[in-house]
C-alpha cells in the first residue's frame, strides 16, 4: 500500500530552479511557500502528497482520533522520503520489471474502472490530474515506478536469509513471553469508500459515487459476483478496493509485517464477524458498513476470514513456523534499515532534519 506515490506529477512551479542545491555547505531558502515539504535530490515531496499520506495512515489505525498529529506528520514525511529515494535508486540501477505483466494488469484495471480516464482519476489526486493533464501514460509510468521499488526492496531484504535450527531454539528460549498467544485471525478485505464533495482524501483505486447508498450498492454487486464465481476475491481487492491493503489481494498486515491480528488490532464491526465462532475459515461476510465520519465519508467492507487460531501457549515444536516468520521479519527489517541508512547518507535531503538512518 500499496499507496501510490506521485513522484512524477510535479508542477513547473514546484520544479527546482538552477542552483537550488546546496553550494559550499549553504542551505537553500525555505521552500514551504511553494508547497514543497522536502527536497530529495532532484525530486520534491509536496504538501499535497504529505496530506494524502497522512490520511492514508490514519485510515489504517483502529482509533484515528487518538493519533498524535505531529507524530503522524513526521512518520508520513519519513515514508515519502524513503519511497522517493527507493524510486531514484531503482532508476539509477536500471531495475527491470515484467512489462508484459504490468500491461496486462493495466488493461484489467482499465476494464474494471470503465475507461482510461476513470483509471487516471483513481490513481492520482484530482487536483493533480486537472493541473497536469495526466493520461494513461502517466499511470503506466507510476505503476512502473512502484513495481521497481518493490523489486529493489525484494533484492535488498529478501534473499540469502538462512535460519538454522539452533538459531530458532535460541530465539525461542530468549523470547518465552511471546509464545502465550491470544486468539488471532488472518483475513482479507475489500473496502469501497463514499467520499462526499469537498473531501481532499483520494485513496488508491478511487471512484466517485453519487451517494453512500450507491457505494453500498456497488459493494453488494461485487460480493454477488465473487459468490457467483464471476470474479475472485483477491483480484477484486487488488484492482478495485480502496483499502490501504489492496495490493496483496486485500491481505491486511500489521506494521511489523505480520498478517495475524488480535481483537485489539481491529475495529468493532470487524471483530464481530471475524471472531464469531460461527464464522468459518474461507467464509465471506456480507456488506458491512464501517464508521461514518462527520463529513459523511462512509466505507463499506467485504471481509474474508482466511484462518482463525485459538489462544494457546506454543511449545518449541509448535512455535517453529512462528519463530521462523519472526526471525525473517526482523532480519528483513535490519537489512531494510541498513540499506535506507546507505541511501540517506548519499542523498541530498533538505531540510536536513528529515535525513534519517544517519546514526
Amino acid at each position: 500500500m500499496k499507496h501510490v506515490i506521485f513522484l512524477i506529477a510535479l508542477s513547473p512551479l514546484l520544479a527546482l530552479p538552477c542552483g537550488l542545491h546546496a553550494q559550499g555547505g549553504e542551505e537553500p531558502p525555505s521552500l514551504y511557500v511553494d508547497g514543497v515539504v522536502v527536497v530529495v535530490n532532484e525530486d520534491v515531496v509536496t504538501l499535497g502528497e504529505l496530506n494524502q499520506e497522512i490520511m492514508r495512515m490514519l485510515r489504517m489505525l483502529p482509533n484515528p482520533n487518538a493519533a498524535d498529529q505531529d507524530t503522524m506528520r513526521e512518520i508520513a514525511i519519513e515514508s515519502l522520503v524513503n519511497r522517493t529515494l527507493l524510486a531514484q535508486y531503482a532508476e539509477k540501477e536500471n531495475i527491470e520489471i515484467d512489462e508484459a505483466g504490468m500491461e496486462e494488469m493495466i488493461a484489467e484495471r482499465v476494464e474494471e474502472f470503465g475507461g482510461e480516464a476513470a483509471l487516471v482519476r483513481a490513481v492520482f489526486p484530482l487536483e493533480i490530474v486537472s493541473r497536469e493533464g495526466l493520461s494513461i501514460e502517466d499511470v503506466r509510468r507510476e505503476f512502473r515506478i512502484q513495481r521497481k521499488i518493490r523489486e529493489v526492496v525484494r533484492r535488498k531484504t529478501g534473499s540469502g536469509i538462512f535460519i538454522t535450527p539452533q538459531r530458532m531454539l535460541e530465539y525461542y528460549e530468549a523470547n518465552k513471553d511471546k509464545w502465550a498467544l491470544p486468539e488471532r485471525v488472518r483475513f482479507r478485505e475489500i473496502e469501497i469508500i463514499y467520499l462526499p464533495g469537498g473531501s481532499e482524501y483520494r485513496p488508491t483505486n478511487y471512484r466517485e459515487f453519487e451517494s453512500a447508498a450507491a457505494a453500498k450498492k456497488f459493494t453488494r454487486q461485487l460480493l454477488e459476483e465473487i459468490k457467483a464465481g464471476e470474479k475472485d476475491f483477491e483480484s477484486v481487492a487488488t484492482g478495485v478496493s480502496m483499502s490501504p491493503w489492496h495490493e496483496d489481494g486485500g491481505l491486511r498486515t500489521r506494521a511489523d509485517g505480520s498478517a495475524w491480528h488480535t481483537r485489539e488490532d481491529l475495529k468493532d464491526f470487524m471483530v464481530k464477524f471475524l471472531f464469531d465462532e460461527e464464522t468459518k475459515d474461507g467464509q465471506l461476510s456480507g456488506v458491512i458498513k464501517g464508521d461514518e465520519k462527520e463529513n459523511g465519508e462512509t466505507s463499506f467492507y467485504i471481509l474474508k476470514l482466511e484462518e482463525r487460531r485459538p489462544a494457546r501457549t506454543l511449545s518449541f515444536e509448535n512455535a517453529q513456523e512462528e519463530i521462523a516468520a519472526r526471525i525473517m521479519r526482523e532480519e528483513r527489517m535490519k537489512r531494510r534499515n541498513a540499506f535506507l541508512r546507505q541511501i540517506h547518507r548519499e542523498a541530498y535531503i533538505y531540510p536536513e532534519r528529515f535525513r534519517k538512518y544517519n546514526e
